[in-house]
């Protein structure tokens, strides 16, 4: 399958099926041998967003981590994203200058 077509025909449920299974974008993309910018743009294509209530639950959760000592690299693996980002949630909920 060529990498611009890897998720093709796949529709908004279907993806939400892949993002259950593997967690992340990152992951999908591992999956298919893509970057995971093509699966941002695929997203954006079929209209796919995630709720903010979600990002909040999640970024909250994050924070409760963090201010019981457990790394910012350790929550990093654990909610499949990158360190920099677990720093820029943890900055915006002001856990970290």
């Amino acid at each position: 399958m060529s990498r611009s077509g890897a998720l093709s025909g796949i529709t908004k449920a279907q993806y939400r099926g892949l993002l259950k299974e593997f967690g992340s974008d990152t992951s999908i993309a591992e999956y298919y041998g893509i970057t995971r910018q093509a699966v941002s743009q695929f997203k954006k294509r079929i209209g796919f967003e995630y709720s903010e209530q979600t990002k909040k639950k999640r970024n909250k959760r994050i924070v409760n981590l963090y201010d019981n000592d457990m790394s910012s690299s350790r929550i990093a693996k654990r909610f499949k994203l990158s360190k920099t980002h677990v720093i820029r949630i943890l900055k915006d909920y002001g856990s970290i200058n």
